[in-house]
């Protein structure tokens, strides 16, 4: 368990606070999970950013070598950036986190396992990202899976997830016109 004031992590026990610092565990603030349409925001914003890194990487680096590097990249940005912080790009321009189910740090093993998840997600018809915005508990299939869960490191309000999602859609719109363009050269 992390502690809510100073993040020292330690074993908790009923009776007692953080060893650290004093803050009793009942202090603790309520966490706020992150629902279907700001971890989908966060999740456009990552392909919005993979795809100008991958298309950037194959224009520079041409033919097999460029694929491959590609391919690296795009199968090791969730993974990596998870473990190393439980934020993506996406996630961290909405503020939200992935945390273990005891609100510890996720290792990479257990990012690897949740984007394997992702896969799951998908099948059949996007059901396990669906998930998120049906189940009580706001976690995917991949979630479930690696034992883990997204959290607001902010409260937030409707209107924030709104502006979230229209800048969103305007950078997927604008990222598709550079697309576009340069499939017209």
């Amino acid at each position: 368990m992390n502690c809510h004031k100073c993040g020292f992590d330690f074993q908790a026990t009923l009776a007692g606070g953080c060893p650290k610092c004093g803050a009793l565990a009942h202090e603790a603030p309520v966490e706020e999970r992150a629902g279907f349409w700001v971890r989908c925001a966060a999740r456009i914003l990552d392909y919005g950013v993979l795809a100008a890194v991958v298309i950037g990487l194959m224009s520079l680096l041409k033919g097999p070598p460029g694929a491959l590097f590609a391919a690296a990249i795009w199968c090791l940005y969730h993974p990596v950036l998870t473990a190393r912080g439980g934020q993506t790009v996406g996630k961290m321009v909405v503020g939200i986190r992935v945390v273990r189910m005891d609100g510890s740090a996720v290792g990479l093993g257990r990012a690897f396992l949740r984007w394997l998840g992702f896969f799951l997600s998908a099948l059949p018809s996007n059901l396990g990202y669906l998930w998120v915005g049906l189940s009580a508990e706001k976690r995917g299939f991949h979630d479930m899976l690696a034992g883990t869960k997204v959290v607001c490191l902010q409260p937030r309000g409707q209107t924030a997830v709104l502006v979230v999602v229209i800048v969103n859609a305007a950078i997927i719109f604008v990222g598709l016109m550079f697309a576009l363009l340069a499939a017209l050269r």
